[in-house]
């Protein structure tokens, strides 16, 4: 996945609003992206929860870690990763 530039809509990037990363993970930046763990529809994906304490767009629910990053949901829609 190294040196990739994944395409994602422009309105997607402008929900995208509170990354902390600067978008890192669309140049293939692996240490930025959370595991994946399964799919709840398409905005929201479930995640490892060790990944990413911080982040602005993680939310535990129950004994869960969900990801509501619009770029991060698009990067697993579109190229499943």
């Amino acid at each position: 996945m190294d040196n990739l530039d994944f395409k994602i809509d422009e309105s997607v990037l402008n929900r995208t609003i509170n990354c902390m990363n600067g978008f890192r993970c669309l140049a293939g930046n692996r240490e930025c992206l959370c595991d994946v763990v399964g799919s709840v529809g398409s905005s929201m994906v479930q995640i490892k929860s060790e990944f990413h304490p911080h982040c602005k767009y993680r939310v535990p629910f129950d004994s869960f870690d969900y990801c509501l990053c619009p770029t991060r949901n698009e990067l697993y829609n579109r190229y499943r990763i």
